[in-house]
C-alpha cells in the first residue's frame, strides 16, 4: 500500500515504470544534488563575489544526513554530474547508525557524528532561554 501511494505521487517515466528523483533516486544527482551545489555557489557569489563561487568545489562541501540510502547516497551521486563526489557525514541522531554501512556499500560515508550539534565548533555554540521569560538558559548542542 505504501509503495502504491509513493508511485501515485511520482511522475511517470513511461508506461511501465516510474523514476525516483529524490536524493538517493536514480536521477537525484541531477534534480537535487547538482541544483543544491549550484545554489551554494550562487550564495557564495552573491555574498563574496565570483572568486568565492569559483573556489567552492565539491571536495569542500559536506552532505550531512541520517540515512545511507538517501542522504549519503545523494552526496556520492554528485560525482555523476560534478566529476567528484561530495564529502559525506552520517549523523546517528536519526535513522541509521555507522555500523549499517556494511548494508550500503554503494553509499560510503566519509565521516560519522553523533548529531548535527556535535559538528558545531564549541566557539559557535550559543545559549538559549529555557522558557523565553525567566532568563534561565541551556547550552544548545
Amino acid at each position: 500500500m505504501i509503495a502504491q501511494t509513493l508511485l501515485f505521487g511520482m511522475k511517470r517515466f513511461g508506461e511501465t515504470h516510474s523514476v525516483c528523483r529524490g536524493k538517493g533516486g536514480k536521477l537525484g544527482h541531477k534534480y537535487m544534488m547538482h541544483k543544491g551545489v549550484e545554489l551554494l555557489r550562487q550564495q557564495a557569489r552573491d555574498a563574496e563575489g565570483p572568486e568565492a563561487a569559483g573556489a567552492l568545489q565539491p571536495h569542500s562541501i559536506v552532505m550531512i544526513g541520517d540515512r545511507f540510502d538517501t542522504d549519503i547516497k545523494g552526496g556520492v551521486s554528485y560525482e555523476k554530474v560534478g566529476g567528484k563526489q561530495l564529502k559525506t557525514c552520517l549523523v546517528e541522531s536519526g535513522t541509521h547508525r555507522h555500523w549499517y554501512q556494511k548494508f550500503y556499500p554503494e553509499a560510503p560515508a566519509d565521516f560519522f557524528a553523533s548529531s548535527v550539534g556535535a559538528l558545531v565548533p564549541e566557539d559557535y555554540r550559543t545559549r538559549a532561554p529555557l522558557d523565553g521569560l525567566s532568563g534561565r538558559t541551556r547550552e544548545c548542542r
